[in-house]
């Protein structure tokens, strides 16, 4: 499997070179936890505000009402349209944020491994000044991956939801058989995910590609050699269930993992197309101020 083959390629250039790799890795690592941790402590904020403006509500409206029924007829309206109101609100606001966020730091750390792979050296802090200086071209990838990543993923998950819910008749089996049909149906939407979540920014440092050019020509590319690209994403599924089954390895497959498939994929890109348009790993182009040779 030509995949496998790669996977080993980039391994060789990892062992050869583990500390350059790992530097960018811990930056894009520790810079993830940190945002992670205000993006949950602000959520449980704003919950938080929500469900005291819903307590006043309900108090206020159960001293408005005429009695217990108008109060009941009150709080089955008002705390629905809350919850409504929340996902309305906050997820689009959410997705916002972390477009913004994973556009700087993958974009960062794209850059930081084709340097290493062109054997140039970067400092801790490079990642984010790379990200920080494109921020709106990578946001606008990450904003158009994730409108199609949503409906590749959810589409599928409801469409076999659905179909499967006879399957709940059955107390035990049933609950397991539908578990693991959901379960089987994301592991194969990830295999596809995976390689497409990395590609734009290769083809966005290689090519100059931006926004839409540089999501659609991924696609492009993966459906043509989808052998590779889906190989690539498998192994990475794979390497992952076996990953989170031993305690602590998790975190090494965060810390590690995108590095090492940008690794891969630039790998791909340059035995597949780079190579053939004189844009490999020596290849020089300047991309909006950036110099890439």
């Amino acid at each position: 499997m030509r995949a496998y083959e790669i996977a080993k390629e980039a391994f060789g250039l990892w062992k050869r070179d583990l500390g350059k790799y790992i530097l960018p890795s811990a930056e894009y690592y520790l810079a993830t936890m940190v945002v992670s941790s205000v993006l949950v402590f602000g959520i449980l904020g704003i919950i938080g505000v929500l469900i005291v403006l819903s307590i006043l509500g309900l108090i206020g409206g159960f001293l408005l009402s005429d009695g217990p029924f108008g109060f009941g007829f009150l709080s089955i309206i008002l705390f629905p349209f809350l919850v409504l109101l929340v996902f309305i609100v906050l997820f689009p606001v959410l997705i916002v944020v972390m477009s913004f966020v994973n556009g700087v730091l993958n974009g960062g750390l794209s850059k930081a491994v084709l340097d290493i792979m062109s054997g140039r050296k970067n400092q801790f802090g490079d990642l984010i000044k790379t990200g920080w200086k494109d921020r709106w071209s990578f946001m606008k990838m990450e904003l158009l991956k994730i409108v199609i990543i949503l409906v590749v993923t959810l589409v599928p998950i409801t469409i076999v939801s659905v179909i499967a819910i006879p399957l709940l008749i059955f107390p035990v089996i049933g609950f397991l058989f539908y578990y693991i049909l959901i379960w089987l149906v994301s592991l194969a939407l990830g295999v596809v995910v995976m390689p497409f979540h990395y590609l734009p920014y290769i083809l966005y440092w290689k090519e100059g590609r931006y926004g839409w050019d540089a999501v659609s020509t991924s696609i492009k590319f993966m459906s043509e050699h989808w052998r590779e690209a889906l190989g690539l994403g498998l192994l990475y599924q794979v390497a992952a269930m076996v990953l989170m089954m031993v305690p602590g390895l998790g975190m090494v497959l965060a810390l590690l993992a995108p590095a090492f498939l940008f690794t891969c994929l630039s790998l791909l890109y340059d035995e597949k197309r780079g190579r053939a348009m004189g844009m490999g790993p020596t290849f020089k182009r300047k991309v909006r101020g950036h110099n890439l040779r």
